[in-house]
């Protein structure tokens, strides 16, 4: 892969910054297999992830104020991505591989650091984002109980990443005088979700 970036001061505290990157992933070993307990065949249609990234900043600094804006967008072709979980409705684990995967992240991260006085410091951050699944992808899935591999359709499109927060927001103060550091953070998390797989039970061959 290749990356760049270009930086510009335009004086009086103002600096700016723009990115862009492109590379090819090779697939890990915990998204290569089907069902890597039971045995070590890979997932159909196994492919290097594709990645393309971009960002913009901005940055104003003088004696009592220190400011940062960021902006980014990035691209995911390709994708393999492997879940195991217990499925109520075959009474079975089951093993599921998705490849050919679309996924967008983008959105915008700010900072702002206040000199309120010589000893006492304002901080307050903050990022709203998006993170999630922009098409619907064949399903590969194994029951542990048959080791039989079946093909279903993913309808995964819009899903959101799991297990991050999409919005944070964070104010703060940092006092530091006499040898004394003392610091107050107030954090705010909101729109993490689940993970989860959705998909119809084709099982063409059992009902034709």
């Amino acid at each position: 892969g290749a990356k760049g970036s270009i930086s510009f001061d335009a004086g009086r505290g103002h600096a700016f910054k723009i990115g862009v990157g492109y590379e090819w992933r090779p697939p890990m070993a915990n998204t290569a297999f089907i069902a890597p307990e039971i045995n070590n065949d890979y997932v159909a249609n196994l492919k290097d992830e594709h990645v393309f990234s971009s960002e913009f900043s901005y940055q104003f600094q003088n004696s009592w104020l220190h400011a940062n804006l960021n902006a980014y967008y990035s691209r995911l072709d390709h994708v393999t991505e492997w879940q195991c979980f217990y499925n109520d409705d075959e009474n079975s684990f089951t093993y599921v591989s998705m490849t050919g995967l679309k996924k967008e992240y983008y959105g915008l991260e700010a900072g702002l650091k206040f000199k309120l006085t010589s000893w006492l410091d304002f901080k307050t951050l903050g990022t709203i984002s998006e993170a999630k699944n922009i098409n619907n992808v064949t399903a590969n899935y194994m029951l542990s109980k048959s080791a039989e591999v079946y093909t279903d359709k993913a309808y995964v499109i819009d899903m959101r990443e799991s297990g991050t927060p999409l919005t944070v927001g964070s104010i703060g103060l940092d006092l530091h005088t006499n040898g004394w550091f003392v610091n107050l953070n107030a954090n705010y998390y909101d729109r993490i979700y689940l993970s989860s797989v959705s998909y119809t039970h084709l099982r063409a061959h059992e009902t034709g």
